[in-house]
C-alpha cells in the first residue's frame, strides 16, 4: 500500500519575503511513530527543552523488573521557555491511546499542564501553545 504524507513546513521563498507555511507532499514514505516523534522533537527543540520518555520496564540482573515512569506516561515531555510543562503522546494513522495514556493526559491537565495526543507536528505545537517557526 502506498502512503501519502502531508507535512506542514515553513519554507523561505526566493522573493525575499519571510518564511511561509506551505504543504509539502512526500509520496511512498511510510510514516512511523518513531519518525513522527523525531519530527516533533526537532520542532519543539526550537522552543524549549524536549525529552523522549520510556515507560517500559527494564529487567535487572537480579531478574526483577524496574519501571522508572508509570504506565501511560506520555512519549514526550516538553518544557517551554516560560517554564510551562507539556506532555505529548504521539500516534499515527488510526492509532488510539490506551486507557492508561488517556488517564495520564487527563491527570496532567487537571494539574494545569498542557497534554494531548498528537497525530502530526502541528498537533504537538497546538498542544504546547506554540506556532511553527
Amino acid at each position: 500500500m502506498k502512503l501519502t504524507i502531508y507535512l506542514l513546513v515553513r519554507k523561505r521563498c526566493n522573493c525575499g519575503q519571510s518564511p511561509a507555511l506551505v504543504m509539502d507532499t512526500i509520496i511512498d514514505e511510510k510514516l512511523t511513530e518513531s519518525r513522527l516523534l523525531y519530527a516533533v522533537m526537532q520542532e519543539l527543540g526550537k522552543h524549549g527543552a524536549v525529552f523522549r520518555t520510556n515507560s517500559g520496564a527494564v529487567r535487572l540482573p537480579s531478574g526483577k523488573y524496574f519501571r522508572a515512569l508509570p504506565e501511560g506516561f506520555a512519549d514526550l515531555m516538553f518544557i517551554r521557555q516560560d517554564g510551562g510543562v507539556c506532555f505529548i503522546e504521539c500516534k499515527i494513522g488510526r492509532g488510539k491511546p490506551t486507557d492508561k495514556q488517556i488517564a495520564f493526559i487527563e491527570k496532567m491537565r487537571r494539574m494545569n499542564c498542557r497534554a494531548g495526543i498528537a497525530y502530526s507536528v502541528q498537533d504537538a505545537m497546538i498542544i504546547c501553545g506554540l506556532e511553527l517557526r
